[in-house]
């Protein structure tokens, strides 16, 4: 039990450093079910309740936390954000064509990139339209919650 307790001390770690709401893991028998509320649960007789402060552990658990990097959109340009935690893709897969490049027509609704989150592929629709000015994060690379992906000049 206290090796799930550590396993559930390091995913809150993970996901309050990364802004998830929460978290489900499954590892054979054993079943961890985070949320925001503290609570964490197993398939184990007994409940464990764990607090959602921040909890200090030794090892590469223990890593300096990051935040959104900070980049000055034109205060002209609408934005485009992530809604999750993943790893962004500009394309539907490795060797396709981008769904949209700088300077593209963009019509709201259209699909602009792929956030990967848990294996699941979330396609991100522009809410906007006009003309992509700006991609501000590359291919592969992790994207926070709320961060600024794209930038699109109203046409």
């Amino acid at each position: 039990m206290q090796d799930l307790l550590n396993k559930a001390k390091e995913l809150m770690q993970w996901a309050e450093r990364y802004g998830i709401d929460e978290i489900s893991i499954t590892n054979g028998s054993e079943k961890i079910h985070l949320s925001k509320n503290g609570v964490a649960a197993s398939n184990y007789p007994l409940q464990a309740s764990v607090s959602a402060a921040p909890v200090v552990t030794s090892g590469s658990a223990n890593l300096p936390p990051q935040e959104v990097p900070k980049v000055s959109p034109s205060s002209s340009f609408k934005k485009v954000v992530s809604p999750m935690v993943g790893t962004f893709y500009k394309a539907p897969g490795p060797d396709a064509q981008p769904f949209k490049k700088e300077g593209d027509r963009v019509q709201a609704g259209d699909t602009v990139c792929i956030v990967e989150a848990m294996k699941i592929m979330n396609q991100i629709k522009s809410p906007h339209e006009g003309i992509l000015r700006k991609i501000l994060v590359n291919n592969s690379e992790v994207v926070l919650k709320d961060q600024v992906l794209m930038e699109i000049e109203p046409a």
